[in-house]
């Protein structure tokens, strides 16, 4: 089974969209863990500390399909892993 994500851009703007590449905060904070889906646990393992380091270093926001309400926010490196940090929608009336 594949893993696809998609960097979306617009003006300064970044959203990475991990889809279930990092699909749940356990697979954030332990990347290096395998779910059942994971056909090459070592090739998925390494793709999701690749987003991860990109998205930490580069303050790109991502979005993911399990992760806490609202589903969206911003990584930042941790010791032996990575922290998921939520960005709550701010309607803008």
């Amino acid at each position: 089974m594949g893993r696809a994500a998609f960097l979306v851009a617009s003006g300064n703007g970044k959203l990475l969209v991990t889809s279930d590449t990092v699909n749940h905060q356990t697979l954030v904070r332990n990347p290096d863990w395998a779910l059942w889906a994971d056909m090459d646990a070592a090739m998925a393992a390494s793709a999701r500390k690749r987003l991860l380091d990109m998205a930490a270093a580069d303050k790109i926001q991502i979005a993911a399909y399990h992760l806490p309400f609202p589903s969206t926010g911003f990584i930042s490196k941790q010791a032996a892993g990575y922290e998921f940090h939520p960005a709550y929608w701010q309607p803008v009336f």
